[in-house]
């Protein structure tokens, strides 16, 4: 269970999609995780297709 206050890191593609989708990107596509929980897909913003990984923590940041 996560700690309160904290984010807890997705589990699924579909949420894992929603909550890139919720920092601005559009067109996610090629999800996958790693061993240590994180996201990584393509994803659009600003009419550019970008590289982004979720991590563990529920952060976006572009690659």
């Amino acid at each position: 269970m996560a700690t309160p206050g904290t984010k807890a890191a997705p589990t699924t593609a579909s949420s894992a999609k929603a909550a890139i989708e919720a920092k601005g990107y559009t067109g996610v596509k090629s999800l996958s995780r790693d061993a240590a929980g994180n996201w990584s897909a393509k994803a659009v913003k600003n009419n550019q297709e970008v590289a982004v990984v979720l991590d563990a923590s529920g952060n976006v940041k572009e690659q």
